[in-house]
Order: C-alpha cells, then sequence, then structure tokens
C-alpha cells in the first residue's frame, strides 16, 4: 500500500484518483511512502511518465528519512522499491479473464487498442484483471489484479455511448491533449461496469495475444521465436537486470500459446477472442514449447 504527498492540492487530488485503490489510509501505516515537489498543472503529466528537474521525488519506508527518488523510471508506480521491485515481469498491455479463471493478456504498445478491447471484452462478460500494465509472477506464470483507471482516449468515446452520457465520464478525471496523445478521461472501470474486476488477486496465464493492425482480420498462432520479439519491446523496468528480464520473457512464452490480434474492427476482435477462448483454449492441453 501506497502513500503519496504533494505540494499543493489539485496535484494529490490527482494522484489519489488514479491510485486510489492502492492508498493507505491515514490510519493505517503504508509500505512506502512518497513526496511529489512539483508545480502542479505544468509538470504532473511529465512527473507520471518520469522524473524530471521541475519535479522532484522523495520517498521512504516506515521509520526512516525521506531520500530522493535515485531511479530515472517513474514512481508511478513505485516498480523500483519494495515490495515491488524484482517480484514481477512488467509489459504493456491488459488483460482479462474467462469463465475458466484462465487469464488472456493482450500485449502491445501504446495506442494499439488494448483498453478498448479490454471494455467491449467486459461487455460480453469477461472479468477486467489489468489495463495499461501487466504484472506478471514469473515463478507462478501469473498475473497480478491491477486496479488502475482506465485511459479512455477521446477518439473512442463513440463506441461506448454508455460512458458518453454517465456521470462517471464527468467525474473521471481528463488530461487535455499533450504532444502525440490526445485527450485522454481516466474512468474507474468499475463504476461504470460493477463487479467487472476479477474477484481473486491473481490468475493464471492461460494465452499471449499480441495486437497488430495489419488490416487481414483474424487471431492466428505465432511461434515462440516470434513472440519473444513481439515481446520484448513491451517491457517495462522493473529492477530485473537485462539477463533476468529475458530469461523471464523465453519462460512466459515457453509455457503459453502465442497468438497475434488484428483489432483494426473491434467488434470482429472480440468475435475472434471469445471464438478462441470457447472453442480453443478451452479445449487444448497448454505445452512447453522448449527453445534450444
Amino acid at each position: 500500500m501506497l502513500r503519496y504527498h504533494a505540494q499543493d492540492k489539485l496535484t494529490l487530488q490527482r494522484i489519489t484518483y488514479i491510485f486510489d485503490r492502492f492508498l493507505c489510509s491515514d490510519q493505517n501505516d503504508p509500505s512506502v511512502e512518497f513526496m511529489l515537489l512539483a508545480e502542479a498543472q505544468a509538470s504532473f503529466v511529465q512527473a507520471i511518465v518520469t522524473p524530471s528537474l521541475d519535479a522532484t521525488v522523495y520517498y521512504r519506508y516506515p521509520e526512516e528519512e525521506w531520500t530522493r527518488w535515485p531511479h530515472q523510471d517513474t514512481p508511478f508506480p513505485p516498480l523500483q522499491a519494495y515490495p515491488l521491485k524484482d517480484r514481477f515481469l512488467v509489459l504493456h498491455g491488459c488483460a482479462i479473464v474467462t469463465p475458466s479463471g484462465k487469464a488472456i493478456a493482450f500485449i502491445a504498445p501504446s495506442m494499439a487498442g488494448k483498453t478498448t478491447l479490454l471494455m467491449e471484452l467486459c461487455r460480453r462478460g469477461y472479468s477486467a484483471l489489468s489495463d495499461d500494465l501487466l504484472f506478471i509472477e514469473p515463478a507462478s506464470n501469473q498475473i497480478v489484479l491491477y486496479r488502475k483507471p482506465v485511459g479512455v482516449r477521446e477518439g473512442a468515446l463513440p463506441l461506448f455511448p454508455e460512458l458518453v452520457h454517465s456521470n462517471v465520464l464527468r467525474q473521471a478525471l481528463c488530461f487535455e491533449a499533450y504532444g502525440s496523445s490526445p485527450k485522454t478521461w481516466l474512468v474507474h472501470l468499475d463504476e461504470l461496469m460493477p463487479n467487472c474486476y476479477y474477484s481473486h488477486p491473481l490468475a493464471p496465464i492461460q494465452a499471449c495475444v499480441f495486437l497488430d493492425r495489419d488490416g487481414k482480420g483474424g487471431v492466428k498462432p505465432i511461434e515462440p521465436s516470434q513472440a519473444i520479439l513481439h515481446m520484448l519491446p513491451q517491457v517495462i523496468s522493473s529492477g530485473l537486470n537485462a539477463a533476468k528480464t529475458l530469461q523471464c520473457v523465453v519462460e512466459l512464452v515457453e509455457q503459453n500459446p502465442a497468438y497475434c490480434l488484428d483489432v483494426t474492427n473491434l467488434n470482429q476482435a472480440c468475435d475472434h477472442i471469445e471464438h478462441l477462448v470457447e472453442n480453443v483454449l478451452a479445449h487444448s492441453v497448454t505445452l512447453s514449447h522448449k527453445l534450444l
């Protein structure tokens, strides 16, 4: 559990909104505390991405003094700090849980359509496990439940009219267009779709699916060597050294079948995932693909 401090009320409100599900109450002791010294609107977006000269970050563990955050990587979330450090392989992606209790990991860079795919699959009855970041425990081949708000971009709003006409959007944290990033709302998905999140803290992985827009449609299996090449660029720094990271990626690919999914058409992509879950994965035995 975390506790954040900030110079100004607006920054603290934004941090509290984003990490609401992970913050300690004033009555409880946090695992780690963070203090952000920054100008609110001018540097908050940059501070989320990476600490900068105008956004100084300090941190401390219980009964310790404040220390300047020594890492180049962002403390949002603090992957370089205990108890998260060295525990997870962290990837750009999202994940759902099927009725059988198995997770499908969707792996792709920003702007690839991960959130819209997740939201549509939740509409269809699947449970949300994580969006934006995947925290994978290599030893157990499981993904950790991560209930951070989902980022809904302006171009995706027409796909979800129930969100447009709800109080959820009006109360959501909104970031105006910044650089190449379009206007985005951070939405607590369980406020729009109650009980949409998986009810357990971990779910075992059943398959890894890489998103693309090749226009060919469908979902197709790929070889482990291809899966590794797709996965490595989506690794987020989490304290693991390069050798350990590569080992974790190889083991993940060896343990789980991998597919590529064309998400050019959202409804067709979701239809293909449902077919994969109901007619392929439900009747398959996971084999270990040893890479020599």
